[in-house]
């Protein structure tokens, strides 16, 4: 049986600055290449979105107005 998904607030995770300067909160770090794999960035509107580096490019989804994420 898996175990449900815990919320976290955003701000406990890892932050760091993307190429633009703009803070960014990591949940997954890439062991290769030491990128963020999976991170969390406020859009202009403070709207949470989720991006995934994958292997053909970068999933955003639209998480919302929150400050908490399932990790």
């Amino acid at each position: 049986m898996t175990q449900p998904k815990q919320s976290r607030l955003v701000s406990e995770l890892d932050t760091a600055l993307d190429a633009y300067g703009r803070t960014i909160f990591v949940e997954e770090w890439e062991d290769a290449s030491g990128k963020p794999k999976v991170w969390y960035q406020y859009s202009k509107r403070n709207v949470l979105m989720k991006h995934d580096r994958r292997t053909a490019g970068i999933i955003v989804t639209r998480i919302g107005k929150t400050k908490y994420v399932k990790t």
